[in-house]
């Protein structure tokens, strides 16, 4: 009979398993301007350095951590694009409030008979300008990096071996600890990995791929 796992092992479980999919979702948005604060990124290597050892060695993490610094000041070559970096984050942001304003605002209708039919108008007007300035935002933003990386297919490359390299490592994991496909979905900007399924495709709101790992 197997020993009981205690809680504190299976909140390891869960962490390595969570580190191993921000990495592979980090690895990837780099390649297209997403970019994540490499400090985060060298704390979560580190942390999981053992397990990370078994498909990425010290020196390619660090040409990887040096792709990333070389990528997310690119945009400081162009004022212009570091406003759209910026607006882009902020609409982020906007869009999580207006989320929380929206169910706010239902709970009201649903609840009274009276409301500012006013004040919805502007919410959906304001929402319609918030997806307008995504899509704005996002747009400048994929153009100067798909412009701009043409000519550094060696550091796309490192990043996309990087993010294969981890879905391997969840794939191998997966199986080793019996667990659900399910719990092991990423957020990716890329399809053409291997040991992955897509389950969704971009839309309206949604910018990446919802990818199972298989």
């Amino acid at each position: 009979m197997l020993p009981k796992i205690f809680p504190f092992q299976k909140k390891k479980e869960k962490d390595i398993l969570s580190d191993l999919i921000f990495l592979a979702e980090v690895f990837d948005g780099y390649t297209t301007g997403r970019n994540t604060n490499p400090n985060r990124v060298k704390g979560v290597l580190e942390r999981e350095e053992a397990l990370l050892r078994q498909k990425i060695d010290k020196l390619e993490q660090k040409r990887i951590i040096d792709d990333t610094d070389f990528i997310i000041n690119l945009p400081k070559k162009e004022g212009r694009i570091t406003f759209y970096v910026n607006l882009f984050l902020m609409i982020k942001l906007l869009i999580r409030l207006f989320g929380v304003l929206f169910v706010f605002l239902m709970a009201f209708i649903i609840t009274s008979r009276d409301f500012d039919e006013t004040t919805v108008l502007i919410l959906g007007w304001g929402f319609v300008a918030i997806i307008f300035l995504r899509w704005l935002s996002l747009t400048k933003i994929l153009e100067f990096y798909d412009t701009e990386m043409k000519s550094q297919q060696g550091k796309l490359r490192h990043l996309k071996d990087g993010a294969q390299k981890i879905i391997y490592l969840i794939s191998e994991y997966k199986d080793k600890k019996k667990s659900s496909s399910k719990k092991k979905r990423l957020h990716l900007y890329n399809n053409d990995y291997q040991n992955i399924k897509v389950i969704r495709s971009p839309g309206i709101l949604r910018d990446y791929y919802l990818i199972e790992v298989i």
